[in-house]
């Protein structure tokens, strides 16, 4: 029996042996914890202090007028439009049929897509769809509106700045002109004006297709931006939109020359939702 007390004895002084260091162990993880908050509350202080001194707002719009220099931007675009369109002889043959005057502008609303490049050079890609300029009779109106789908634009920024570009621009788009004629009842007779071409083969909608030019000049104002390099720009585009080719209208055989004129000039106003490069 006396192995078994000198081995309990030396059981309870390998207890008392360890017990405070066991007891030592979570005080010093707490420790570690609590230095670590410290120690990462002086950097967030540190930094905070940085990010108000001036050498620091400073060197931030530095960095972002190089930035500018050297990268681009994409942008989402969205604008309304507004344009010039005057129907002089289409108003003095529908008067014949007593319908009242087509009046301009026209306006319209477009999306698309803008993306300047490292040297300068500024690509619009959009499409811009227009609203009816109407003319009614009782039951009876006559439309008349054109749209550019697609309209490919290319300018050159000439202002080295990361708040503004100023730029001239030129492109071609693909015009869509339509024309719709709306009555609760078709007749029939001679025709003498298009309201009776219409009326006598029962047409409702014309298309024409052709090619339009734009050229004029595009500012750009940023209004907000981010440190990461997005945010929202204000623009304005003012200048011409005209039409290439003929625009004499063909109604089942009949051609129509209504000298339509649309686009003489042409201002539009959005926003750009970019991202620099």
């Amino acid at each position: 029996m006396r192995p078994f007390p000198k081995l309990l004895a030396a059981l309870l002084l390998l207890m008392t042996l360890t017990r405070p260091a066991q007891a030592q162990v979570n005080p010093t993880k707490d420790s570690i914890d609590y230095y670590r908050k410290v120690i990462h509350a002086m950097y967030q202080k540190a930094f905070d202090s940085i990010r108000q001194s001036d050498d620091y707002k400073v060197a931030i719009e530095r960095f972002h007028l190089h930035l500018h220099l050297t990268n681009g931007y994409g942008s989402f675009t969205t604008f309304g439009n507004v344009a010039q369109a005057s129907y002089d002889i289409l108003n003095k043959d529908i008067a014949q049929s007593n319908f009242p005057p087509l009046k301009g502008p026209q306006g319209g609303i477009g999306i698309g897509f803008t993306r300047e490049y490292r040297n300068r050079w500024i690509l619009d890609f959009v499409v811009m769809v227009g609203v009816y300029n109407k003319s009614e009779k009782g039951d009876s109106s006559l439309q008349i509106s054109f749209r550019n789908v697609p309209q490919i634009n290319i300018g050159y920024d000439f202002v080295k700045s990361p708040k503004v570009n100023i730029y001239p621009y030129a492109g071609l788009a693909g015009r869509v002109t339509d024309l719709k004629y709306q009555q609760p009842n078709q007749v029939s007779g001679n025709p003498t004006s298009i309201v009776d071409i219409l009326q006598k083969e029962g047409l409702t909608e014309i298309t024409k297709f052709n090619l339009s030019y734009q050229a004029g000049l595009g500012v750009d104002i940023v209004v907000s931006e981010k440190e990461q390099g997005n945010g929202i720009m204000l623009f304005l585009k003012g200048g011409t939109d005209g039409i290439i080719g003929s625009r004499t209208l063909n109604i089942h055989g009949v051609k129509y020359d209504a000298d339509i004129k649309q686009g003489a000039w042409s201002l539009a106003l959005g926003v750009k939702f970019f991202r620099r490069n």
